[in-house]
């Protein structure tokens, strides 16, 4: 089943303070995506916050609707990413900074979503790829 549930919302201001200063990130337009990778705890596979910055849309309305589409793309479109991570039994963290200017439409957002969880798929597998071999 398909769904975002409380449990998989990035929280807590010591974890956000960490994801921003850490050197782990990639850019995937429309997001640049801020992650790191953790042990596995009880908790989800993958914990993950949408940000939408004010000063490129002063509106509340807006900000709020592009973290709408943001979520329900990542909702529909996480399962490999989920299941790539518990078969390596590690969590990750992640943080979508969403830096286009414009706001994009529902089936762009989705697009660019999976894009974007395709690359962090084969970041993780490469990860893991390379520590094996060591």
């Amino acid at each position: 089943m398909n769904k975002f549930r409380k449990s998989e919302r990035l929280s807590g201001k010591a974890v956000f303070s960490r994801l921003a200063a850490s050197k782990q990130f990639m850019f995937s337009f429309p997001c640049r995506v801020l992650y790191e990778v953790v042990p596995a705890t009880d908790a989800h596979a993958v914990q993950v916050a949408f940000v939408v910055p004010k000063r490129l849309f002063k509106k509340s309305s807006q900000r709020n609707r592009i973290k709408r589409l943001l979520r329900e793309a990542y909702r529909l479109h996480k399962q490999p990413l989920t299941e790539l991570l518990q078969q390596q039994q590690q969590a990750a963290h992640l943080i979508f900074i969403y830096t286009h200017k414009e706001e994009l439409t529902q089936q762009e957002t989705s697009a660019k979503i999976v894009l974007t969880l395709q690359k962090l798929i084969n970041q993780f597998s490469d990860v893991e790829r390379t520590s094996s071999k060591t």
